[in-house]
């Protein structure tokens, strides 16, 4: 059998680890053993399977400082970022575990007197996971603990630049009693993914990486199925800068969004859309404090950056851009490779385009993961009021986070937030939802205070209503898009699409704002310049009746 190396990014001399190249013959064996194993896992009480993933919290916490640094050099994420995404395992094994004494169903009443109406959930049986390099401990955990809970079986194919973290986390719920058929790994490149996506013996299938795989996973999955089908794929997240915001929390969070895990995150900030009257200040800053970012070995606790995954990475960074340069962007800081003393592998030093359209590549293309993206460039772009912007990629989601001073602490639906709260609803809690209803992970941070008009976390046009233009301080037009043609993937536009729109008041625009946040509102199609959701013809009235009901 053909083997791989995983092998350290900052300094690839160092070699991780040696592991087999997995076939479709693999598979079907991994897959075999799961199957086999899930059937009596199954029969364990769901309070009981809850106890094992709760050792298994304390199993991964015992050997925190291991698997941190483990992450560290397999990844290279710096180890503040290793702890962290190691942590969120412990996280996660502790949330899941408390869900094993929750209600798995539900009662309602028959309209018959002498019958029961009742619903209970079952395992599906084996799950099959693809997951990537740049958590490789977090993702794998948000993945197999839900799926053991349910009583289901898991095989798992990781990245191959990260074999080895996830080989540390299965054996840490091994550990903890989870049994050992039960979790399968199968390692190697597209063959064994591929395999894992159409086997017969796969009920469902869950899938983290760039949205044209994505695209594929799912639909070789549902050629041969129908199974269930979860995807988490890539973004082009935006930070939105109002003149009044709080600059000092605004370049924090924008520096750490933007270079955290050297940019290769799909909830990297890779765009700062900010107003003319702040642009020239708050550039300045960014600009400085990037370049006060030192690069190196990532197991050195005082390094801020480290590598990026692999040298085509690197490349590919600095073709993005060139292309930008091309374009007409000016490098305001970075902008090339760099070498770091006792390192040979590949680092990208932090990197400001200014002058960036919304037109332009490096503001709507997101590289996938294992080839770095671009995220680590943060573009800036003066656009005035105007929010269009933020919707850049077609078939995005909505989430949004707000950099707010402590009296401007609360969200769009008026949930109060404690003082000193510096990024609200960008942390990946186990608790909180993470993607939505659409193709993306786009994450939205708008700067702003609560005395101004709520501007939307926009989603894509062509699949929800959003609110697309401001006058001064208050919103005033929705855009509507029919999309019963689809959408061309290449251009990402509706195709025979017809743009309507009519005006709002203020309390229009926060309920409106609510229910696209909340994937209350979408379009399905339109006649006669009549916006119709969930297929049925609604007048402007009725579609904010549909706001606050809650139902399409």
């Amino acid at each position: 059998m053909n083997a791989f190396r995983s092998v350290n990014p900052a300094r690839p001399d160092d070699v991780v680890g040696e592991y087999p190249t997995h076939g479709p013959a693999d598979v079907d064996a991994a897959v075999a053993r799961a199957a086999a194993a899930q059937r009596d896992w199954a029969r364990v009480p769901a309070p009981a399977r809850a106890e094992v993933i709760a050792g298994a919290a304390a199993v991964i916490a015992g050997d925190k400082e291991a698997m941190t640094a483990l992450v560290s050099r397999e990844a290279g994420k710096v180890l503040v970022e290793a702890g962290g995404d190691v942590q969120e395992a412990v996280d996660m094994a502790h949330f899941v575990a408390g869900q094993g004494r929750s209600a798995w169903g539900e009662t309602v009443p028959s309209e018959l007197g002498d019958k029961l109406c009742w619903t209970t959930r079952q395992p599906v049986g084996v799950v099959g996971m693809i997951t990537p390099w740049n958590f490789p401990v977090a993702i794998p955990s948000w993945k197999i603990f839900p799926a053991v809970l349910a009583g289901n079986g898991v095989v798992i194919k990781p990245s191959e630049h990260a074999p080895a973290c996830c080989e540390a986390f299965v054996a840490a719920c091994v550990e903890a009693g989870v049994p050992a058929d039960l979790l399968q790994v199968v390692h190697g490149f597209a063959e064994p993914a591929a395999a894992l996506a159409v086997h017969p013996g796969v009920q469902a299938i869950s899938f983290t990486g760039s949205v044209p795989t994505g695209r594929k996973v799912a639909a070789a999955a549902m050629e041969t199925g129908p199974r269930l089908v979860s995807l988490e794929l890539g973004g082009k997240n935006a930070m939105v800068i109002r003149p009044d915001a709080d600059l000092d929390l605004a370049v924090d969070g924008a520096i750490f969004g933007a270079f955290g895990t050297s940019g290769q995150r799909c909830t990297s900030t890779s765009r700062l859309i900010t107003h003319p009257d702040v642009a020239g200040e708050l550039v300045d800053r960014v600009v400085k404090r990037a370049g006060e970012l030192r690069l190196g070995d990532p197991q050195d606790p005082t390094v801020d950056v480290g590598p990026v995954i692999n040298a085509s990475s690197a490349e590919r960074i600095a073709g993005m851009v060139a292309a930008a340069v091309d374009e007409g962007a000016t490098v305001a800081c970075g902008g090339q490779q760099l070498q770091v003393a006792g390192c040979g592998g590949a680092f990208y030093a932090p990197t400001v385009l200014t002058g960036v359209r919304p037109e332009h590549r490096v503001a709507r293309e997101e590289v996938p993961r294992d080839m770095r993206p671009e995220d680590a460039v943060t573009t800036l772009d003066e656009l005035g009021n105007r929010v269009t912007a933020v919707n850049l990629l077609p078939g995005e989601t909505l989430r949004a986070g707000r950099f707010q001073s402590p009296d401007q602490a609360r969200t769009a639906d008026g949930v109060e937030i404690p003082e000193g709260t510096q990024i609200v609803t960008l942390s990946l809690e186990p608790q909180r939802a993470l993607g939505g209803r659409v193709t993306a992970g786009q994450l939205v941070g708008v700067m702003l205070s609560v005395d101004q008009a709520e501007i939307p976390n926009q989603a894509n046009p062509a699949e929800t209503i959003v609110a697309d233009q401001t006058t001064g301080m208050v919103l005033n037009q929705v855009l509507v898009t029919d999309v019963s043609g689809g959408v061309d993937e290449e251009t990402g536009q509706a195709e025979g699409a017809v743009m309507v729109s009519f005006a709002l008041d203020e309390s229009d625009a926060e309920r409106l704002v609510f229910g696209a946040e909340h994937g209350r509102v979408w379009l399905t199609e339109q006649n006669q310049n009549t916006p119709t959701l969930g297929g049925q013809f609604r007048t402007r009235e009725n579609i904010f009746d549909a706001v606050n009901e809650g139902s399409p």
